[in-house]
């Protein structure tokens, strides 16, 4: 069925992701970037029409007239194709954020740069163009001036320079429309370079320099999913997650973020509309037992740097989440002035749970250590004696209310379960639990007890525990084989 363009935010689930390590992207199904931050994940984004339809701003470009849209990543990467059917052709338009190899896998190098290439494959297309960017999420509306070919749009702590080819001139100062028509073969070409205002060097690419960058992009993404060696059911599934896993990694500090997005709701309308481009230490086990578990050791040896290096301190500081370098203060603001999707106020940007009591990430950083350690990673000393001040903390804390792993605000509970667990097959490595292993404490008005033991169980030695909410019934939990 032929389709016109979307009226209004299209769902969650019809935007596509791309990224570089650095900077990312949602494309809608209409060929529209309705989010786009460059160089750190939680930047003020330069097209934020996500959360506010009316002045967020969007690059758009798609056929003018009716069509039907079908999309794939290229096999192996990050690179997004999104096919329009009209009653007189064929258009295909590309979406990508460049990046190259670096100092081996794990240190890539990622350019603040967005390429769009708009080609007609079959028969002839009217195309429509539309940018409007706004920085600071919407607040700013910069100023755009052209010069020998290249765009300059500037305004408050942000710029892009913005090269089309063949070459367009803009009629207006802030935004730019245009209609084009692309006969069999023809391409447009669009390169958005982010810089600072203060520092701009306008540059234009030739054709065959920017084909040089997708292609190079195209060959990263291709070598790096080469390396994953699962070989197991669904294979394509688990690479693409992968590829998802690591364009969220920063590529300076080989930290994960968990979403590339800040207050997409977890209800329409409601106000659970959290900033997530941040690193929780709940995620951290887990995204290091699939980059182990799929073969990118690399990878996780650079995360569990991150970690060592950015929970260092009192344990009693511990955070539940971190800024890719190591930030602790994410003051939390909400925007009034967005309207947020499809109306879901508030828009928010930091998030006040940096600073929550959470108990339970004690024993998720213990869980990652343990598991690193199974895979052959050495825990030093420093660290060891880390791990043993997060026991002592739990032990001492354990029956203190906090906000729980929900992260409920103006509201306090019962104490998040202080999971630890760390088990070893037989064969492992016995210090483990002997480091950790220290005593037992009771529960004051409760007959049960909660114990840090090393006891050899069905061949994994478990050091417990964790709490249920209700009944305060010890439980365990364990990891599984890898």
């Amino acid at each position: 069925m032929i389709k016109g363009p979307v009226g209004s935010y299209p769902p969650i689930h019809d935007y596509a992701f791309i990224g570089n390590c650095g900077s990312a992207a949602l494309v809608s199904r209409d060929g529209s970037v309705d989010w786009c931050c460059f160089q750190r994940f939680a930047a003020s984004p330069c097209f934020t029409r996500l959360l506010d339809w009316r002045q967020g701003g969007h690059f758009r470009i798609a056929p003018a007239e009716r069509y039907e849209t079908s999309r794939r990543y290229l096999p192996n990467t990050n690179i997004l194709e999104t096919r329009f059917r009209t009653n007189s052709g064929v258009l295909t338009v590309t979406d990508l954020m460049p990046i190259a190899r670096g100092r081996g896998h794990v240190e890539p190098r990622p350019s603040a740069q967005l390429i769009r290439i708009a080609r007609c494959e079959v028969g002839e297309v009217r195309v429509s163009i539309e940018f409007e960017p706004r920085f600071d999420y919407g607040l700013t509306r910069p100023r755009l001036d052209y010069s020998d070919r290249v765009w300059f749009v500037y305004g408050g702590a942000d710029a892009l320079t913005v090269q089309f080819d063949p070459a367009m001139s803009p009629k207006g100062t802030h935004d730019f429309q245009s209609k084009i028509e692309l006969q069999l073969g023809e391409e447009v070409r669009v390169v958005l370079t982010h810089c600072l205002p203060h520092n701009v060097r306008p540059r234009g690419f030739s054709p065959a320099a920017i084909q040089r960058k997708v292609d190079e992009t195209r060959r990263f993404w291709e070598s790096w999913s080469a390396r994953c060696t699962y070989r197991g059911p669904y294979r394509e599934q688990v690479v693409r997650s992968a590829l998802v896993l690591k364009a969220l990694t920063d590529a300076e500090t080989g930290a994960i973020v968990a979403a590339p997005t800040t207050s997409l709701p977890e209800s329409l309308g409601g106000t659970r509309n959290w900033d997530y481009r941040y690193v929780w230490l709940r995620d951290a086990a887990l995204n290091l037992y699939a980059l182990f578990a799929l073969g990118y050791s690399d990878e996780a040896h650079r995360f569990m740097k991150w970690i060592k290096l950015t929970t260092a301190g009192r344990a009693d500081d511990l955070r539940v989440l971190y800024g890719v370098g190591g930030e602790r203060l994410l003051q939390e603001r909400e925007l009034t002035m967005l309207d947020g999707y499809r109306g879901s106020r508030p828009v928010r940007i930091g998030n006040a749970a940096a600073d929550q009591f959470q108990l339970d990430v004690y024993g998720e950083l213990v869980d990652t250590a343990w598991l690193y350690h199974r895979h052959g990673g050495e825990i030093d000393p420093e660290f060891w004696a880390f791990l043993e001040e997060t026991v002592e903390v739990v032990i001492d804390r354990w029956n203190e209310s906090d906000e729980s792993f929900w992260e409920f605000r103006d509201a306090t509970l019962s104490s998040s379960s202080p999971r630890f667990s760390a088990g070893s097959r037989s064969s492992g490595p016995s210090g483990w639990h002997r480091r950790l292993a220290k005593r037992s404490i009771s529960i004051a008005g409760h007959a049960h007890v909660i114990e840090f033991d090393g006891r050899l169980r069905n061949g994994r030695s478990i050091l417990v525990p964790a709490l249920s909410h209700s009944a305060w019934t010890p439980l365990t939990w364990t990891l599984p084989a890898c």
